[in-house]
């Protein structure tokens, strides 16, 4: 399986440790050669996700105007279409929504996307 198509998923577009991450990796990705996207589940007023990504020509896709729960289903139809269009391999989410939206996606998409999960801000064990 050819994994160069790859989408990773955020949760939304402000600063913060794992859009830093998000944007980290898709720049390794690509330098390797991968056709990387990135998307995030809603905006936030500082958009620091979109001007980062403006500046490296990286494609960002936003899935809804605000964060809300009742916002999920649209969402989720908006990520389904977009992975049905891009034909994305993999799907990598980051933090527990965009996991369950990944998933959904996988699945409602028809084209079963391999799915990767990583899972930020655990508690610290003592």
């Amino acid at each position: 399986m050819d994994y160069r198509d790859i989408l990773l998923l955020g949760e939304n577009t402000g600063f913060g440790g794992i859009n830093t991450y998000l944007v980290l990796i898709a720049d390794e990705m690509r330098r390797r050669g991968a056709r990387v996207d990135v998307a995030a589940v809603w905006p936030k007023p500082d958009n620091w996700l979109q001007k980062r990504c403006d500046e490296t020509e990286l494609p960002l896709h936003v899935l809804a105007s605000r964060r809300s729960v009742t916002e999920f289903p649209r969402v989720a139809w908006s990520l389904i279409g977009l992975v049905r269009r891009r034909r994305y391999r993999v799907i990598h989410g980051q933090g527990y929504y965009s996991d369950l939206l990944a998933q959904v996606a996988r699945i409602g998409s028809g084209r079963r996307p391999a799915v990767v999960a990583t899972v930020h801000g655990l508690p610290e064990s003592r």
